[in-house]
């Protein structure tokens, strides 16, 4: 029987962490956040990552007039190449908003 692998195995990301790579295939993690309930700012542009949070990350990007919602990333969610955060766009977890 196939199993799927556990998100808290993928990439190196610690258990009760949200990572995101700036590789593809989890290479090159430069993003770590353990808040479930806080907004991070990325400081890269970011291909693949992995959610281990107990809570769901939504990834919001500043437009004319404040931040537009552009990615919701459930908790144990992961992709290895989904190239959807840049340089400047906000993560926030569970009920946070930037």
């Amino acid at each position: 029987m196939a199993t799927a692998t556990p998100a808290a195995a993928v990439g190196g990301c610690p258990e009760a962490r949200f990572c995101m790579y700036r590789g593809a295939d989890f290479n090159n993690r430069n993003f770590t956040m353990a808040s479930t309930n806080a907004c991070q700012n990325m400081t890269s542009d970011y291909v693949s990552y992995v959610n281990n949070l107990p809570v769901t990350v939504k990834l919001w990007r500043w437009s004319t007039g404040g931040y537009i919602l552009v990615r919701t990333l459930p908790s144990g969610g992961f992709s290895s190449d989904w190239g959807g955060a840049t340089f400047g766009d906000k993560a926030c977890a569970g009920s946070a908003t930037p």
